[in-house]
């Protein structure tokens, strides 16, 4: 053993150690009355390497520590309900690629700090399936298996998803994401389309096709708009609100009705029996007669 791999992985009193770490030194154990045989300079050394294999898998090529890696990558943490798991993947190998981080290895721990909720089960799950060492290409073939929706809601809520309210730029913003998780290859007429026809027809008669060509000039003309349509809205209802309506059969039903007891009249029928003070109209003081003559005539009938 040469004086630069002593110098390396023992200190001054002749301990193992590496990087001023001490490492425990490994005894084989011989058969009671046989000789203990010293491994030899190649098997130390092949121990040595495997050391090194093994801690490198906990630092990037810079040396820089995995929970450092947090901090680095620009990019939120999945969730399934929020998140195109392709799209958020692929983003997430370009995030590794960013910060040098190229093994299998580094990229299935480094994925272990963006994975939220169901997510997280499901790594918790695979890790012990087919282990850490397992290829990157199979790890992301199980993810994508597990998460990518192969329906047609995604495609449904971003082609009917319409402004109801609130700021337009905003409703633009959100109507894009969903475009591109269903189209990420998408034209970007093709999504200037799809945005236009969610917005109120009032709103889209105040944009010229043809003087827009870019998303960027369409959010130009949208916030130019904005406060003007909303202004318009807020000024002249385009129909009263429900509860206006309401409010405004009651009244009306009040009105109609008597304001007080000195506008009630008496029953003339029931004033002509002897019953004074019975207030109720006479069309159901006749309707109760007829009723009863009715009743009494089908009694002696039968």
């Amino acid at each position: 053993m040469d004086d630069e791999i002593r110098n390396t992985y023992f200190d001054d009193s002749n301990n193992v150690c590496f990087k001023e770490l001490p490492l425990e030194e490994y005894v084989p154990l011989a058969p009671t009355g046989s000789r203990v045989v010293e491994p030899s300079q190649l098997e130390l050394e092949d121990r040595i390497k495997r050391l090194e294999r093994q801690l490198k898998l906990n630092a990037t090529p810079d040396g820089i520590e995995l929970q450092q890696i947090e901090k680095k990558f620009v990019l939120e943490k999945f969730d399934r309900k929020q998140n195109n798991p392709t799209e958020w993947l692929h983003r997430f190998e370009e995030e590794c690629n960013r910060n040098q981080i190229i093994t299998d290895s580094l990229k299935i721990q480094a994925l272990n700090f963006y994975l939220i909720g169901p997510a997280k089960d499901w790594y918790d799950t695979i890790i012990r399936k087919i282990g850490l060492f397992a290829s990157w290409t199979s790890w992301k073939d199980s993810f994508l298996n597990v998460f990518v929706d192969k329906g047609w809601s995604i495609v449904k809520k971003a082609f009917n998803f319409k402004f109801l309210g609130g700021s337009l730029v905003d409703y633009a913003l959100a109507k894009e994401k969903l475009c591109l998780d269903v189209e990420p290859n998408g034209s970007e007429i093709s999504r200037i389309n799809l945005i236009v026809v969610g917005l109120p027809s009032e709103a889209q008669e105040k944009l010229d096709r043809e003087l827009i060509t870019s998303l960027d000039e369409l959010y130009t003309e949208l916030r130019k708009l904005e406060g003007t349509f909303q202004r318009k809205k807020t000024e002249n209802p385009s129909r009263p609100r429900l509860n206006d309506t309401h409010t405004a059969m009651l009244n009306k039903r009040l009105e109609s009705q008597p304001k007080n007891e000195s506008q009630r009249k008496p029953c003339s029928f029931c004033a002509s029996l002897g019953f004074k003070n019975r207030y109720h109209s006479v069309a159901e003081y006749q309707n109760h007669t007829m009723n009863t003559r009715r009743d009494a005539m089908r009694a002696h009938a039968t």
